[in-house]
């Protein structure tokens, strides 16, 4: 028994000196736990930190798009009423040109009806000209015919008067012998 004690009185303090060493090394054990969970939480911390910084800039970069994405789309409807614009004054300035163009035909066409109706009146004219020259000689014939005819007639009437006066002359005569 004595030398159990003096085993135990050798070993004691090794034993408290063990549960010490148990106890800090328990102690560190925990302080690294702890570490390592601080560690981790500070991790997962900074992980959710950038992770809320990625959805922020995504969010500011999709906010930026959207505003972009708006921007065109006024910039289009901009250019679209423009181009619709210009298309309408296309299209009024054609219809303008073609009213011209259509007036022009227009007149054109007047003037050459109204050159047509001066040629038909000319050629009327002229046919009437003509038929007031042919009435004309026609009369002058008719006049030169009467002429004739008078003469032929006076002619006739001074052959029968002296063939008239010529057979009285010779009954005379006849009746004298």
């Amino acid at each position: 028994m004595r030398y159990l004690i003096f085993t135990f009185i050798l070993f004691f303090p090794t034993l408290i000196l063990a549960s010490d060493l148990q106890s800090q090394l328990s102690a560190i054990y925990q302080a690294e736990q702890q570490g390592k969970a601080a560690k981790k939480a500070a991790a997962e911390l900074a992980r959710k930190q950038r992770e809320d910084k990625r959805k922020a800039e995504e969010n500011r970069r999709k906010a930026i798009a959207r505003a972009e994405q708006q921007r065109k789309n006024k910039a289009a409807k901009l250019a679209a009423t423009k181009r619709e614009e210009q298309n309408l004054e296309k299209l009024l300035d054609k219809q303008r040109l073609q009213k011209k163009e259509d007036a022009l035909f227009e007149l054109e066409l007047e003037e050459r009806r109204l050159a047509l109706e001066e040629k038909r009146a000319r050629v009327k004219r002229t046919n009437d000209f003509i038929d007031a020259e042919l009435k004309a000689e026609n009369a002058s014939t008719d006049v030169i015919q009467s002429k004739a005819d008078a003469h032929r007639n006076l002619s006739k009437g001074i052959e029968n008067k002296l063939t008239s006066e010529g057979k009285a002359a010779e009954e005379k005569e006849k009746g004298f012998f």
